[in-house]
Protein backbone atom coordinates (compact mmCIF):
# COMPACT_ATOMS: atom_id res chain seq x y z
CA UNK A 1 0.00 0.00 0.00
CA UNK A 2 1.50 3.33 -1.06
CA UNK A 3 1.65 5.81 1.80
CA UNK A 4 0.85 9.55 1.43
CA UNK A 5 3.70 11.89 0.61
CA UNK A 6 3.80 13.11 4.19
CA UNK A 7 4.87 9.72 5.55
CA UNK A 8 8.50 8.95 6.34
CA UNK A 9 8.27 5.67 4.44
CA UNK A 10 7.21 7.44 1.26
CA UNK A 11 9.97 10.02 1.56
CA UNK A 12 12.48 7.21 1.95
CA UNK A 13 11.33 5.38 -1.21
CA UNK A 14 10.82 8.61 -3.12
CA UNK A 15 14.50 9.48 -2.74
CA UNK A 16 15.86 6.09 -3.75
CA UNK A 17 17.92 5.81 -6.95
CA UNK A 18 16.08 4.69 -10.08
CA UNK A 19 17.75 1.27 -10.22
CA UNK A 20 16.69 0.52 -6.62
CA UNK A 21 13.06 1.50 -7.29
CA UNK A 22 12.96 -0.71 -10.38
CA UNK A 23 14.48 -3.57 -8.41
CA UNK A 24 11.74 -3.27 -5.77
CA UNK A 25 8.98 -2.83 -8.34
CA UNK A 26 9.84 -6.08 -10.10
CA UNK A 27 8.43 -7.97 -7.10
CA UNK A 28 5.07 -6.19 -7.24
CA UNK A 29 1.97 -7.71 -8.78
CA UNK A 30 0.51 -5.95 -11.84
CA UNK A 31 -2.28 -4.45 -9.74
CA UNK A 32 0.24 -3.14 -7.21
CA UNK A 33 2.31 -1.57 -9.98
CA UNK A 34 -0.74 0.35 -11.14
CA UNK A 35 -1.35 1.52 -7.57
CA UNK A 36 2.26 2.61 -7.25
CA UNK A 37 2.00 4.61 -10.46
CA UNK A 38 -0.62 6.84 -8.82
CA UNK A 39 1.64 7.88 -5.95
CA UNK A 40 3.72 10.47 -7.80
CA UNK A 41 5.05 11.32 -11.24
CA UNK A 42 8.30 9.51 -10.60
CA UNK A 43 6.60 6.29 -9.61
CA UNK A 44 4.27 6.59 -12.60
CA UNK A 45 7.31 6.71 -14.87
CA UNK A 46 8.98 3.74 -13.17
CA UNK A 47 5.84 1.58 -12.89
CA UNK A 48 5.39 1.44 -16.65
CA UNK A 49 9.00 0.78 -17.50
CA UNK A 50 9.09 -1.83 -20.32
CA UNK A 51 11.61 -3.87 -18.32
CA UNK A 52 8.99 -4.57 -15.65
CA UNK A 53 6.28 -5.56 -18.11
CA UNK A 54 8.43 -7.69 -20.34
CA UNK A 55 7.68 -10.68 -18.12
CA UNK A 56 4.55 -11.54 -16.20
CA UNK A 57 4.30 -13.95 -13.29
CA UNK A 58 0.82 -15.43 -13.20
CA UNK A 59 -0.15 -16.86 -9.83
CA UNK A 60 -3.19 -18.73 -8.67
CA UNK A 61 -5.06 -15.64 -7.51
CA UNK A 62 -4.38 -13.74 -10.75
CA UNK A 63 -5.14 -16.36 -13.31
CA UNK A 64 -8.91 -16.60 -12.87
CA UNK A 65 -9.80 -13.18 -14.24
CA UNK A 66 -7.14 -13.08 -16.97
CA UNK A 67 -6.77 -14.81 -20.31
CA UNK A 68 -4.18 -14.81 -23.09
CA UNK A 69 -6.44 -12.45 -25.00
CA UNK A 70 -6.56 -9.95 -22.13
CA UNK A 71 -2.80 -10.21 -21.66
CA UNK A 72 -2.30 -9.66 -25.37
CA UNK A 73 -4.34 -6.46 -25.28
CA UNK A 74 -2.18 -5.12 -22.45
CA UNK A 75 1.22 -6.53 -23.40
CA UNK A 76 1.25 -7.50 -27.10
CA UNK A 77 5.04 -7.89 -27.16
CA UNK A 78 5.26 -10.26 -24.19
CA UNK A 79 8.52 -12.23 -24.30
CA UNK A 80 8.46 -14.21 -21.06
CA UNK A 81 5.72 -16.00 -19.16
CA UNK A 82 5.94 -17.69 -15.79
CA UNK A 83 3.46 -20.00 -14.07
CA UNK A 84 4.11 -20.69 -10.41
CA UNK A 85 1.89 -22.67 -8.06
CA UNK A 86 -1.03 -22.53 -10.47
CA UNK A 87 -3.88 -25.00 -10.86
CA UNK A 88 -3.37 -27.24 -13.85
CA UNK A 89 -6.94 -26.85 -15.08
CA UNK A 90 -6.25 -23.12 -15.47
CA UNK A 91 -2.84 -23.73 -17.06
CA UNK A 92 -4.37 -26.10 -19.58
CA UNK A 93 -6.85 -23.49 -20.72
CA UNK A 94 -4.09 -20.91 -21.11
CA UNK A 95 -1.33 -22.92 -22.70
CA UNK A 96 -3.42 -24.29 -25.53
CA UNK A 97 -3.91 -20.76 -26.86
CA UNK A 98 -0.64 -19.08 -25.84
CA UNK A 99 1.06 -19.80 -29.17
CA UNK A 100 -1.75 -18.01 -30.99
CA UNK A 101 -1.45 -14.78 -29.04
CA UNK A 102 2.30 -14.72 -28.39
CA UNK A 103 4.09 -16.28 -31.38
CA UNK A 104 7.36 -14.59 -30.34
CA UNK A 105 7.35 -15.94 -26.77
CA UNK A 106 11.00 -16.30 -25.82
CA UNK A 107 10.89 -17.81 -22.33
CA UNK A 108 8.34 -19.96 -20.52
CA UNK A 109 8.54 -21.19 -16.92
CA UNK A 110 6.22 -23.51 -15.06
CA UNK A 111 7.01 -24.35 -11.44
CA UNK A 112 5.28 -26.42 -8.82
CA UNK A 113 1.79 -26.47 -10.33
CA UNK A 114 -0.95 -28.56 -8.74
CA UNK A 115 -3.78 -30.62 -10.11
CA UNK A 116 -6.67 -29.26 -8.08
CA UNK A 117 -7.62 -26.80 -5.39
CA UNK A 118 -6.99 -29.49 -2.79
CA UNK A 119 -3.28 -28.64 -3.10
CA UNK A 120 -2.01 -32.12 -4.03
CA UNK A 121 0.66 -32.34 -6.69
CA UNK A 122 -0.55 -33.78 -9.96
CA UNK A 123 1.17 -36.77 -11.44
CA UNK A 124 3.74 -36.25 -14.13
CA UNK A 125 1.88 -38.27 -16.77
CA UNK A 126 -1.27 -36.21 -16.36
CA UNK A 127 0.55 -32.91 -16.59
CA UNK A 128 2.42 -34.03 -19.68
CA UNK A 129 -0.67 -35.19 -21.57
CA UNK A 130 -2.71 -32.12 -20.75
CA UNK A 131 -0.19 -29.35 -20.98
CA UNK A 132 2.92 -30.06 -22.98
CA UNK A 133 1.11 -30.68 -26.22
CA UNK A 134 0.40 -26.96 -26.20
CA UNK A 135 3.94 -26.04 -25.16
CA UNK A 136 5.23 -27.91 -28.20
CA UNK A 137 3.61 -25.24 -30.37
CA UNK A 138 5.78 -22.41 -28.98
CA UNK A 139 7.76 -22.15 -32.19
CA UNK A 140 10.01 -19.29 -31.07
CA UNK A 141 10.73 -20.54 -27.56
CA UNK A 142 14.39 -20.32 -26.50
CA UNK A 143 14.29 -20.95 -22.75
CA UNK A 144 11.99 -23.47 -21.05
CA UNK A 145 11.72 -24.37 -17.36
CA UNK A 146 9.39 -27.15 -16.16
CA UNK A 147 10.29 -27.88 -12.55
CA UNK A 148 8.62 -29.65 -9.63
CA UNK A 149 6.00 -31.29 -11.88
CA UNK A 150 6.88 -34.93 -11.13
CA UNK A 151 7.89 -35.82 -14.68
CA UNK A 152 9.47 -39.26 -15.01
CA UNK A 153 11.16 -38.61 -18.35
CA UNK A 154 11.71 -35.82 -20.87
CA UNK A 155 8.35 -35.19 -22.57
CA UNK A 156 8.28 -36.15 -26.25
CA UNK A 157 6.46 -32.95 -27.20
CA UNK A 158 9.61 -30.96 -26.57
CA UNK A 159 11.19 -32.36 -29.72
CA UNK A 160 9.12 -29.81 -31.66
CA UNK A 161 10.96 -26.88 -30.08
CA UNK A 162 13.68 -26.60 -32.68
CA UNK A 163 14.89 -23.17 -31.49
CA UNK A 164 15.18 -24.12 -27.82
CA UNK A 165 18.59 -23.29 -26.32
CA UNK A 166 18.02 -23.70 -22.55
CA UNK A 167 16.02 -26.50 -20.94
CA UNK A 168 15.52 -26.99 -17.20
CA UNK A 169 13.64 -30.02 -15.86
CA UNK A 170 14.99 -29.72 -12.33
CA UNK A 171 13.25 -31.13 -9.27
CA UNK A 172 11.16 -33.73 -11.06
CA UNK A 173 11.23 -37.54 -10.78
CA UNK A 174 13.09 -38.38 -13.96
CA UNK A 175 14.65 -41.83 -13.82
CA UNK A 176 15.49 -42.32 -17.49
CA UNK A 177 15.64 -40.38 -20.72
CA UNK A 178 13.90 -41.16 -24.01
CA UNK A 179 15.87 -42.62 -26.96
CA UNK A 180 18.06 -40.36 -29.09
CA UNK A 181 15.55 -40.18 -31.94
CA UNK A 182 13.12 -38.46 -29.56
CA UNK A 183 15.51 -35.53 -29.18
CA UNK A 184 17.09 -35.30 -32.60
CA UNK A 185 15.33 -32.00 -33.39
CA UNK A 186 16.74 -30.22 -30.34
CA UNK A 187 19.92 -29.32 -32.18
CA UNK A 188 20.06 -25.81 -30.72
CA UNK A 189 20.15 -26.82 -27.06
CA UNK A 190 23.22 -25.41 -25.31
CA UNK A 191 22.18 -25.88 -21.65
CA UNK A 192 20.33 -28.73 -19.92
CA UNK A 193 19.48 -28.84 -16.22
CA UNK A 194 18.41 -32.23 -14.83
CA UNK A 195 19.35 -31.58 -11.22
CA UNK A 196 17.29 -32.92 -8.32
CA UNK A 197 15.97 -35.96 -10.17
CA UNK A 198 16.30 -39.74 -9.75
CA UNK A 199 18.90 -40.60 -12.38
CA UNK A 200 21.10 -43.59 -11.56
CA UNK A 201 23.02 -43.71 -14.84
CA UNK A 202 24.85 -40.96 -16.70
CA UNK A 203 22.49 -39.85 -19.53
CA UNK A 204 24.70 -40.60 -22.53
CA UNK A 205 21.74 -40.13 -24.90
CA UNK A 206 22.23 -36.37 -24.50
CA UNK A 207 25.30 -36.65 -26.70
CA UNK A 208 22.84 -36.35 -29.60
CA UNK A 209 22.75 -32.62 -28.82
CA UNK A 210 25.65 -31.24 -30.87
CA UNK A 211 25.65 -27.75 -29.27
CA UNK A 212 25.32 -28.85 -25.63
CA UNK A 213 27.80 -26.82 -23.57
CA UNK A 214 26.39 -26.83 -20.04
CA UNK A 215 25.06 -29.97 -18.33
CA UNK A 216 23.79 -29.93 -14.74
CA UNK A 217 23.27 -33.40 -13.23
CA UNK A 218 23.67 -32.42 -9.58
CA UNK A 219 21.60 -34.06 -6.83
CA UNK A 220 21.03 -37.39 -8.55
CA UNK A 221 22.36 -40.88 -7.78
CA UNK A 222 24.84 -41.31 -10.62
CA UNK A 223 27.79 -43.56 -9.75
CA UNK A 224 29.92 -43.41 -12.87
CA UNK A 225 31.09 -41.01 -15.56
CA UNK A 226 31.51 -43.41 -18.51
CA UNK A 227 33.85 -43.45 -21.49
CA UNK A 228 30.98 -42.16 -23.65
CA UNK A 229 31.60 -38.70 -22.19
CA UNK A 230 33.86 -38.22 -25.21
CA UNK A 231 30.72 -38.20 -27.40
CA UNK A 232 29.78 -34.82 -25.90
CA UNK A 233 31.90 -32.92 -28.37
CA UNK A 234 30.88 -29.38 -27.31
CA UNK A 235 30.48 -29.85 -23.55
CA UNK A 236 32.30 -27.18 -21.53
CA UNK A 237 30.72 -27.37 -18.07
CA UNK A 238 29.67 -30.49 -16.14
CA UNK A 239 28.03 -30.30 -12.71
CA UNK A 240 28.06 -33.61 -10.81
CA UNK A 241 27.60 -32.27 -7.28
CA UNK A 242 25.78 -34.44 -4.74
CA UNK A 243 25.94 -37.71 -6.64
CA UNK A 244 27.39 -41.09 -5.66
CA UNK A 245 30.41 -41.08 -7.93
CA UNK A 246 32.80 -43.96 -7.46
CA UNK A 247 34.29 -44.13 -10.94
CA UNK A 248 35.39 -41.42 -13.37
CA UNK A 249 36.70 -42.34 -16.79
CA UNK A 250 40.28 -41.49 -17.71
CA UNK A 251 39.00 -40.21 -21.04
CA UNK A 252 37.86 -36.90 -19.58
CA UNK A 253 41.04 -35.40 -20.97
CA UNK A 254 39.76 -36.16 -24.47
CA UNK A 255 36.83 -33.77 -24.03
CA UNK A 256 36.56 -29.99 -24.28
CA UNK A 257 35.35 -29.66 -20.67
CA UNK A 258 36.55 -26.51 -18.91
CA UNK A 259 34.54 -26.65 -15.67
CA UNK A 260 33.99 -29.61 -13.33
CA UNK A 261 31.90 -29.53 -10.15
CA UNK A 262 32.22 -32.51 -7.79
CA UNK A 263 31.16 -30.98 -4.47
CA UNK A 264 29.87 -33.55 -1.96
CA UNK A 265 31.37 -36.49 -3.81
CA UNK A 266 33.48 -38.98 -1.86
CA UNK A 267 37.19 -38.78 -2.72
CA UNK A 268 38.66 -40.03 0.55
CA UNK A 269 41.34 -41.96 -1.37
CA UNK A 270 42.38 -38.95 -3.41
CA UNK A 271 41.36 -37.25 -6.62
CA UNK A 272 40.72 -39.65 -9.54
CA UNK A 273 43.28 -39.59 -12.33
CA UNK A 274 40.51 -38.84 -14.79
CA UNK A 275 40.17 -35.40 -13.22
CA UNK A 276 43.83 -34.43 -12.88
CA UNK A 277 44.49 -35.36 -16.50
CA UNK A 278 42.05 -32.72 -17.81
CA UNK A 279 44.65 -30.14 -18.74
CA UNK A 280 42.01 -27.84 -20.28
CA UNK A 281 40.22 -27.28 -16.97
CA UNK A 282 39.78 -23.68 -15.87
CA UNK A 283 37.50 -24.33 -12.87
CA UNK A 284 37.45 -27.27 -10.42
CA UNK A 285 35.19 -27.70 -7.39
CA UNK A 286 36.15 -30.56 -5.06
CA UNK A 287 34.71 -29.11 -1.87
CA UNK A 288 33.04 -31.37 0.70
CA UNK A 289 34.75 -34.45 -0.76
CA UNK A 290 36.40 -35.85 2.42
CA UNK A 291 39.91 -35.28 1.07
CA UNK A 292 42.52 -35.86 3.77
CA UNK A 293 45.52 -34.80 1.72
CA UNK A 294 46.02 -32.10 -0.86
CA UNK A 295 46.10 -33.74 -4.34
CA UNK A 296 49.56 -32.87 -5.64
CA UNK A 297 48.56 -33.78 -9.20
CA UNK A 298 46.37 -30.66 -9.37
CA UNK A 299 49.52 -28.78 -10.35
CA UNK A 300 49.25 -30.52 -13.74
CA UNK A 301 46.19 -28.39 -14.50
CA UNK A 302 48.09 -25.50 -16.04
CA UNK A 303 44.94 -23.66 -17.21
CA UNK A 304 43.15 -23.80 -13.85
CA UNK A 305 42.13 -20.37 -12.55
CA UNK A 306 39.40 -21.31 -10.03
CA UNK A 307 39.95 -23.97 -7.35
CA UNK A 308 37.51 -24.84 -4.57
CA UNK A 309 38.93 -27.05 -1.79
CA UNK A 310 36.49 -25.93 0.90
CA UNK A 311 35.35 -28.11 3.81
CA UNK A 312 37.78 -31.00 3.60
CA UNK A 313 40.28 -32.40 6.13
CA UNK A 314 43.50 -31.23 4.52
CA UNK A 315 45.33 -29.77 7.51
CA UNK A 316 48.18 -28.71 5.22
CA UNK A 317 48.29 -27.61 1.60
CA UNK A 318 51.88 -28.58 0.85
CA UNK A 319 54.05 -26.59 -1.55
CA UNK A 320 52.77 -27.36 -5.03
CA UNK A 321 49.60 -25.26 -4.67
CA UNK A 322 51.61 -22.06 -4.33
CA UNK A 323 53.32 -22.65 -7.68
CA UNK A 324 50.01 -22.32 -9.58
CA UNK A 325 50.52 -18.71 -10.57
CA UNK A 326 47.54 -18.74 -12.92
CA UNK A 327 44.99 -19.08 -10.05
CA UNK A 328 42.49 -16.22 -9.79
CA UNK A 329 40.11 -17.63 -7.16
CA UNK A 330 41.00 -19.98 -4.29
CA UNK A 331 38.57 -21.32 -1.68
CA UNK A 332 40.22 -23.14 1.25
CA UNK A 333 37.68 -22.41 3.97
CA UNK A 334 37.13 -24.83 6.87
CA UNK A 335 40.13 -27.10 6.35
CA UNK A 336 41.72 -26.93 9.81
CA UNK A 337 44.75 -25.12 8.38
CA UNK A 338 47.11 -23.64 10.97
CA UNK A 339 48.96 -21.25 8.69
CA UNK A 340 49.30 -19.66 5.30
CA UNK A 341 52.87 -19.94 3.95
CA UNK A 342 55.01 -17.09 2.68
CA UNK A 343 54.80 -18.69 -0.75
CA UNK A 344 51.21 -17.49 -1.09
CA UNK A 345 52.79 -14.32 -2.45
CA UNK A 346 53.65 -16.28 -5.61
CA UNK A 347 49.99 -16.30 -6.66
CA UNK A 348 50.42 -13.12 -8.65
CA UNK A 349 47.01 -13.30 -10.36
CA UNK A 350 44.87 -14.24 -7.35
CA UNK A 351 41.84 -11.94 -7.00
CA UNK A 352 39.68 -13.79 -4.48
CA UNK A 353 40.84 -15.74 -1.41
CA UNK A 354 38.28 -17.42 0.83
CA UNK A 355 39.99 -18.90 3.88
CA UNK A 356 37.62 -18.40 6.79
CA UNK A 357 37.09 -20.97 9.53
CA UNK A 358 40.75 -22.05 9.80
CA UNK A 359 43.27 -21.56 12.63
CA UNK A 360 45.62 -18.73 11.67
CA UNK A 361 47.27 -16.64 14.37
CA UNK A 362 48.26 -14.21 11.65
CA UNK A 363 48.73 -14.06 7.89
CA UNK A 364 52.03 -13.72 6.00
CA UNK A 365 53.23 -10.28 4.94
CA UNK A 366 53.59 -11.57 1.38
CA UNK A 367 49.82 -11.41 0.98
CA UNK A 368 50.36 -7.72 0.23
CA UNK A 369 51.98 -8.75 -3.06
CA UNK A 370 48.75 -10.30 -4.36
CA UNK A 371 46.19 -8.23 -6.35
CA UNK A 372 43.32 -9.41 -4.16
CA UNK A 373 39.89 -7.87 -4.66
CA UNK A 374 38.07 -10.06 -2.11
CA UNK A 375 39.58 -11.47 1.09
CA UNK A 376 37.52 -13.48 3.61
CA UNK A 377 39.30 -14.47 6.83
CA UNK A 378 36.51 -14.47 9.39
CA UNK A 379 36.63 -16.88 12.32
CA UNK A 380 40.31 -17.79 12.02
CA UNK A 381 41.52 -16.65 15.44
CA UNK A 382 43.80 -13.99 13.94
CA UNK A 383 45.45 -11.92 16.69
CA UNK A 384 47.43 -9.46 14.61
CA UNK A 385 48.10 -8.35 11.05
CA UNK A 386 51.58 -7.78 9.60
CA UNK A 387 52.66 -4.17 9.27
CA UNK A 388 52.97 -4.59 5.49
CA UNK A 389 49.34 -5.74 5.14
CA UNK A 390 48.08 -2.54 3.50
CA UNK A 391 51.13 -1.83 1.37
CA UNK A 392 52.18 -3.26 -1.96
CA UNK A 393 49.85 -4.36 -4.76
CA UNK A 394 46.92 -5.12 -2.47
CA UNK A 395 46.59 -1.42 -1.56
CA UNK A 396 45.33 -0.66 -5.07
CA UNK A 397 43.01 -3.66 -5.49
CA UNK A 398 41.35 -4.79 -2.23
CA UNK A 399 37.62 -3.95 -2.29
CA UNK A 400 36.00 -6.42 0.14
CA UNK A 401 37.57 -7.49 3.44
CA UNK A 402 36.02 -9.64 6.17
CA UNK A 403 38.04 -10.04 9.37
CA UNK A 404 35.10 -10.61 11.69
CA UNK A 405 35.10 -13.09 14.59
CA UNK A 406 38.84 -12.89 15.16
CA UNK A 407 40.96 -11.63 18.09
CA UNK A 408 42.26 -8.37 16.68
CA UNK A 409 42.95 -5.55 19.13
CA UNK A 410 44.42 -3.07 16.67
CA UNK A 411 45.27 -2.52 13.03
CA UNK A 412 48.63 -1.74 11.40
CA UNK A 413 49.22 1.78 10.11
CA UNK A 414 49.38 0.49 6.54
CA UNK A 415 45.72 -0.53 6.83
CA UNK A 416 44.80 3.04 6.00
CA UNK A 417 46.50 2.73 2.59
CA UNK A 418 43.81 0.38 1.24
CA UNK A 419 42.51 3.06 -1.10
CA UNK A 420 39.94 0.84 -2.92
CA UNK A 421 38.46 -0.78 0.22
CA UNK A 422 34.68 -0.29 0.18
CA UNK A 423 33.21 -3.08 2.30
CA UNK A 424 34.77 -3.95 5.65
CA UNK A 425 33.57 -6.31 8.37
CA UNK A 426 35.42 -6.17 11.69
CA UNK A 427 32.62 -7.30 13.97
CA UNK A 428 33.22 -9.64 16.92
CA UNK A 429 36.84 -8.66 17.52
CA UNK A 430 38.28 -7.16 20.71
CA UNK A 431 38.26 -3.49 19.76
CA UNK A 432 36.69 -1.04 22.19
CA UNK A 433 34.05 1.54 21.42
CA UNK A 434 36.15 4.33 22.86
CA UNK A 435 39.23 3.58 20.79
CA UNK A 436 38.61 3.46 17.09
CA UNK A 437 41.81 2.25 15.37
CA UNK A 438 43.51 5.28 13.87
CA UNK A 439 44.12 3.71 10.41
CA UNK A 440 40.37 3.55 9.81
CA UNK A 441 40.18 7.33 9.67
CA UNK A 442 42.38 7.25 6.56
CA UNK A 443 39.91 5.11 4.62
CA UNK A 444 37.93 7.49 2.43
CA UNK A 445 35.65 5.06 0.61
CA UNK A 446 34.69 2.67 3.39
CA UNK A 447 31.08 1.61 3.84
CA UNK A 448 29.97 0.29 7.20
CA UNK A 449 26.67 -0.79 8.68
CA UNK A 450 25.74 -1.08 12.31
CA UNK A 451 25.53 -4.85 11.98
CA UNK A 452 28.92 -5.17 10.34
CA UNK A 453 30.81 -2.64 12.43
CA UNK A 454 32.83 -3.35 15.55
CA UNK A 455 31.88 0.01 17.08
CA UNK A 456 28.62 1.15 18.61
CA UNK A 457 26.01 3.20 16.77
CA UNK A 458 27.08 6.32 18.66
CA UNK A 459 30.64 5.81 17.51
CA UNK A 460 29.49 5.36 13.93
CA UNK A 461 28.31 8.97 14.01
CA UNK A 462 31.80 9.99 15.09
CA UNK A 463 33.45 7.83 12.46
CA UNK A 464 31.15 9.25 9.80
CA UNK A 465 32.95 12.59 10.00
CA UNK A 466 36.13 10.99 8.71
CA UNK A 467 34.69 9.13 5.74
CA UNK A 468 33.20 10.20 2.43
CA UNK A 469 30.41 7.62 2.38
CA UNK A 470 28.70 5.45 4.92
CA UNK A 471 25.72 3.17 4.47
CA UNK A 472 22.66 4.48 6.29
CA UNK A 473 21.82 2.35 9.30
Amino acid sequence: MIQPETSNDFCFFHNLPEEIVLYIFQYLKPKELVQASLACKGFHYYAFDPYLWNEVAIKIYQIIDKSPHNLYKKIPTLKGLRYKQCMTQHCERFINSIAKYFPELYRFEMNNCTESTSGHFSRGVKIESRLLKGIGEFASLRKLTLSSLKFQTIPLYLNKLTKLTHLSLAANRITELPPKESMNNLKSLTSVNLSLNNLNVFPTVLSVLPELRILNLSWNSIKKIPDQITDFTSLLSLNMEHNRLSQITNKLNQTQIRELYFSCSYFVDGLPEGVTSCDRLTSLDISHTSLKKYPIDIQKLKSLNTLNLAVNHLGDLGESLWTMKQLQKLDIRLNNLDRLPLDIGNLSKLQELIAFGNNFETIPYTISKIPLVTLKLQGCGICWLPEEFGSGVIADTLWYLDLSENKLTNLPDSFGKLKKLSILNLSSNTFTDSEIPEPLFQLKTIKLTAKKCFISISSIKLFKKYTNSIVKY
